[in-house]
């Protein structure tokens, strides 16, 4: 029988596109016949099929042996690397230096304006800005803006969101002392989802030096039914300034939208130097939102102008959407109240009501940046913490903690909804008609 040799073995099992690698086997198998068989000559390196095989393992056996010799190196010095170089995203004070320096993965030390600290790439677990907040090059440091919640400006806005549920909000607004020197502009309000409104105004303050953009929320517990259900069975549709959104949000939006913008721009350009506030109650915190997110995508007014404030606000879109709107809105903050149940739709699951939302599932997601207030009394001057745990801006320390929630599904489900009706002790939704 004729005896064959590795090489010819080796061709016959692996298809044609590995021949440079069989001769390179060949090559170095003859190397180790040399070494361990010194007597034979090179006329005998074809051996036979027993020898082969004792050669065969020989060669595989180095071959193995000095692939763990190189990861192990290749471990060892990567790590050290990333100590290294984590150590020195860390130790960066600024955004420049920061960005200026590169990660144990070859990639920029990220800075996070949320903590204003510098962390290394995939520091998932310490950074609390998303992949979308998060800067990575020095030319954009200098047009970071640093979102400072302030609750007093809160309190105003919370007026303004009351005033948006007003049939005729001109005349209410002297009574809302916190915000009287607003000028209507214009309300637009249209039917939608049957019997309900859908309403939004536009108003300014030379006082405040601000533009207020406001909108209605849920009008009574119907709409809020027709809103759990409609958001839950009709499947999220795209927005125009990325990401998907729930339709019921956007239909609501485009109707209210289409007939208000027009007099929001004309103020923006005529008052380019004022504020503009944002803002709504539950149904009306997702259309401000939407708003928000518009007014930014179309450059209508600088990042560091616009503040969005919303209230009760339920899940407006998939996480895309969260994401753009967090790279394009950073002055954003969703108020949320201790055990309010409105903030947790649409739901994750069918089978878990509360809780967070898990990224790139398509599911509803929240965008930034919760601000949660944690007990059932509610005042300009309670207590508040600003979430920024994991995952990011669904926190499971604040409205998404399951001792929070889970408690609206017993006898206490009448104060979540208090929870929700009511933000900083006024009663949103009827505060006009008291």
């Amino acid at each position: 029988m004729k005896t064959k040799s590795v090489f010819q073995l080796t061709t016959e099992y692996w298809p044609d596109e590995v021949v440079v690698h069989n001769a390179f086997l060949l090559n170095f198998e003859a190397r180790i016949s040399r070494v361990l068989f010194p007597q034979r000559s090179s006329a005998n390196t074809l051996v036979s099929i027993s020898t082969s095989k004792m050669t065969l393992s020989v060669t595989w056996l180095c071959l193995l042996l000095l692939c763990l010799v190189a990861l192990n190196d290749a471990w060892f010095f990567r790590r050290r690397s990333r100590r290294r170089n984590s150590a020195r995203c860390d130790s960066k004070q600024n955004c420049v230096s920061c960005t200026n320096h590169k990660s144990w993965s070859g990639k920029p030390c990220r800075w996070c304006p949320r903590d204003k600290k510098c962390h290394t790439y995939g520091a998932i677990f310490t950074n609390p800005c998303s992949t979308a907040e998060n800067v990575v090059s020095a030319r954009a440091c200098s047009s970071i803006v640093n979102p400072i919640y302030d609750s007093s400006l809160a309190f105003k806005m919370v007026y303004l969101s009351a005033l948006a549920y007003a049939d005729n909000v001109a005349t209410y607004i002297p009574k809302a002392t916190e915000v009287a020197s607003f000028r209507l502009v214009r309300q637009v309000t249209k039917p939608c989802a049957g019997k309900a409104k859908c309403s939004g105004f536009v108003a300014v303050s030379h006082t405040e030096r601000a533009i207020a953009v406001a909108f209605r929320g849920s009008e009574h517990s119907n709409q809020i039914i027709v809103e759990a259900l409609t958001v839950l069975a009709v499947p999220k549709v795209p927005f125009q300034a990325g990401g998907k959104v729930q339709k019921y949000f956007n239909d609501a939006f485009v109707l209210i939208w289409n007939d208000l913008k027009n007099n929001v721009y004309a103020e923006i350009t005529r008052y380019r130097h004022y504020k503009v506030w944002v803002t709504g109650h539950s149904l009306g915190g997702a259309l401000a939102s939407l708003a928000s997110t518009v007014l930014l995508h179309e450059a209508r007014t600088p990042k560091s102008n616009l503040f969005l404030y919303t209230f009760g606000q339920p899940r407006v879109g998939d996480h895309q959407y969260a994401l753009r709107h967090d790279k394009l809105v950073p002055i954003s903050f969703r108020v949320t109240h201790f055990r309010d149940p409105i903030v947790h739709l649409p739901t994750c699951s069918s089978l878990v009501p509360g809780g967070a939302c898990i990224a790139y599932t398509g599911g509803p997601y929240h965008h930034g940046k919760e601000i949660f207030y944690g007990n059932r009394v509610m005042t300009k001057t309670s207590p508040y913490k600003k979430c920024q745990g994991l995952p990011y801006d669904e926190d499971l320390a604040c409205s998404n903690k399951p001792s929070v929630w889970a408690k609206c599904f017993t006898s206490e489900l009448k104060n979540c909804i208090n929870d929700h009706l009511s933000y900083f002790g006024v009663r949103v939704g009827v505060w006009w008609k008291e």
